[in-house]
């Protein structure tokens, strides 16, 4: 190789490394794992107190039921400072329903921000189904023309639109646009409460996909919404459905040109 040429390609090579170099000191680290923290020791004589762990590993998403946490005895001269605390006003039901944030392992020691809970901001996205949209829509009367308000979180629903027809033509027309819809939230309640039958809302909140979320905004626009509540299904599909059309119902039109003049004749 000549002289000259080695000369080019050494500093080629030398280039390319300071940019490689330049360019790893410039990206940004991922964000560093959850801390896992479990209970030291204990010795007999110690004083303790109880703290809020994982009883079971817990993926990210879970959202928190019976049985996925319990108390753990932890020394008290070194109990942690942001571990949630065994008291009259702390107790296990009052986390149920929360969503995990980060990944947890048993024992491992739940603090504030490895859960989501309703009244944090972000609750209701993580509730969200991969690729999934939350659309609200207006309830009439708080519910009361929706199968007599009885309509909860994580019931499904159809929704129908109603359209109101020219006065020449007729009274109004309904059709379903979407089947198997879950609802997320009434009003402000994103669950049933403890006892509770009914709960009155304003508006009900909606998991639906982009494409459906864009029609449901076109309906609104053209006419009112409803839902009907639809019974409860094991084998229920996940993702909502857009209702089939009915071709039987449709006019079939043909048109006719006779002397330059259209004129329409419905079969």
């Amino acid at each position: 190789m000549k002289p000259a040429r080695a000369l080019v390609f050494g500093v080629a090579i030398l280039s390319g490394g300071g940019v490689a170099f330049i360019a790893g000191q410039n990206s940004v680290p991922p964000p560093p794992p959850a801390q896992i923290i479990q209970a030291p020791a204990i010795r007999e004589t110690e004083r303790t107190v109880e703290v809020l762990v994982a009883a079971q590993p817990l993926e990210i998403g879970r959202r928190i039921g019976p049985g996925d946490l319990k108390w753990q005895r932890w020394p008290e001269s070194i109990k942690p400072d942001d571990g949630i605390l065994h008291s009259p006003n702390t107790n296990l039901d009052s986390f149920d329903g929360a969503l995990v944030r980060t990944p947890l392992i048993a024992n491992d020691l739940i603090t504030p921000e490895k859960l989501i809970t309703e009244k944090e901001n972000g609750f209701l996205a993580a509730m969200l189904s991969p690729d999934m949209r939350a659309i609200a829509i207006p309830i009439d009367g708080g519910g009361a023309d929706t199968a007599g308000g009885f309509v909860l979180p994580n019931d499904r629903v159809d929704i129908i639109r109603v359209e109101m027809r020219d006065p020449k033509s007729g009274g109004p027309t309904s059709q379903v646009i979407l089947s198997n819809v879950r609802i997320l939230a009434i009003g402000n309640f994103l669950r049933e409460e403890k006892g509770s039958k009914t709960i009155a809302g304003r508006t009900a909140t909606l998991e639906v996909t982009p494409g459906q979320a864009e029609m449901i905004v076109s309906a609104q626009k053209m006419g009112s919404l409803t839902m009907a509540l639809r019974p409860f299904e094991k084998d229920a599909a996940r993702v909502p459905q857009e209702a089939k059309k009915d071709t039987k119902k449709e006019e079939q039109k043909l048109t006719i040109i006779r002397s330059g003049v259209a004129a329409e004749l419905t079969q």
